[in-house]
């Protein structure tokens, strides 16, 4: 079985990149700020954090990191391809 927080398309054959883009809720944050693992649609796994902006009427990102492993289940993120080898 697939962790739920980094599947996609690299290493579920079920998938495509047309088709394998999750979010992932993740934490506990202050009332407006989400955090979430971010995975698929050919971009990097990554950790991403929101907040809601009241002047634009829409969450904004204020925080990525992109990863090297998985921190649920702990598989390397190849398909990232970030810092060192």
């Amino acid at each position: 079985m697939s962790c739920r927080f980094c599947n996609n398309a690299t290493v579920d054959p079920s998938l495509n990149r047309a088709n394998d883009l999750t979010y992932s809720g993740i934490g506990v944050c202050l009332s407006g700020t989400n955090m979430f693992i971010r995975s698929g649609s050919d971009m990097a796994t990554s950790i991403i954090i929101t907040q809601f902006d009241d002047r634009k009427d829409a969450n904004v990102t204020i925080g990525v990191y992109d990863m090297r492993f998985c921190p649920e289940c702990g598989r390397k993120l190849t398909e990232n391809r970030v810092g060192c080898k």
